[in-house]
């Protein structure tokens, strides 16, 4: 029971976990400071150029192999951040295309509607309703005041 509670513990309380850094930097592989020193020929050294005691030399050695993994790394890195970029272009333009091309068939389907109504007010207009033409108008009115000019005269002989 204890080896249960104990392992529940220890994995409710896990440790904070440390991520790795964006720029790798070389390991100062043995620690110091370097010491670089001129040497001229004829003096102590056989040869003219820098003098590099043992862990400098070790240093610089990391220094450099350190180098080009990190330049993999940085390459490889860049390669990503284009090839992300480029997706998200693509993307981009696809939205953008589809975007376009719904605006487009709604402006299509707006100007097949406004000649469809205009074709039908056209229409409309060649060949009018009975009820718009001024021929039924005339009639309606000539009916109307025959009816209310015989009602007038049959109230007018009734008194």
């Amino acid at each position: 029971m204890r080896t249960v509670l104990l392992a529940a513990v220890l994995w409710l309380f896990t440790g904070v976990a440390a991520a790795q850094d964006d720029s790798p930097t070389p390991p100062e592989i043995p620690p110091g400071a370097d010491r670089i020193e001129s040497v001229s020929a004829g003096r102590a050294a056989p040869f003219t150029g820098m003098l590099l005691d043992t862990d400098t030399a070790i240093r610089w050695t990391n220094r450099l192999r350190w180098w080009r993994e990190a330049f993999r790394l940085q390459v490889r890195e860049d390669l990503e951040i284009l090839d992300a970029t480029r997706r998200s272009h693509e993307l981009e333009i696809v939205v953008i295309r589809d975007s376009y091309t719904r605006e487009i068939d709604g402006l299509r389907e707006t100007a097949r509607q406004l000649v469809l109504n205009y074709e039908q007010q056209l229409q409309r207009y060649r060949n009018p309703p009975f009820y718009e033409q001024w021929g039924f108008a005339f009639g309606l009115g000539a009916t109307v005041v025959a009816v209310v000019g015989a009602l007038v005269a049959g109230l007018a002989a009734g008194l």
